[in-house]
């Protein structure tokens, strides 16, 4: 997964496809990219069941969903991303989610090769 996909703020639109299919929430209803599917979760209707086909829709949404919010959370590990940014330098706050993106890519990495000795 790359930055893009974890970071939307730093595209050139608020989604950046996955394979074409953007994953959005609630908060995107209104958003329609050009040629691009958005996939969104099926709510249940009002005294009914979703069917099977529909719950693994929404199953394989929340799963995709887990690993951008852990994606996000391992990236806020950088105090400096979580907490205000006062430094008003041009292109400073960029650098410094690329470092952050970068360390959490180096720690991701890490984990996985010590994993496997």
């Amino acid at each position: 997964m790359n930055g893009y996909t974890v970071c939307p703020r730093y595209c050139s639109s608020p989604l950046k496809p996955y394979r074409n299919y953007p994953v959005a929430g609630y908060g995107f209803q209104g958003y329609t990219p050009e040629n691009v599917t958005v996939k969104m979760p099926v709510k249940k209707p009002k005294g009914k069941e979703l069917t099977d086909d529909q719950k693994e829709g929404n199953r394989k949404i929340s799963s995709f969903r887990i690993l951008v919010e852990h994606a996000i959370g391992g990236i806020k590990k950088c105090r400096i991303v979580k907490d205000r940014f006062r430094c008003r330098k041009f292109g400073f706050d960029d650098l410094v989610m690329l470092i952050a993106r970068g360390l959490h890519n180096f720690r991701v990495t890490i984990s996985l090769c010590l994993n496997h000795i």
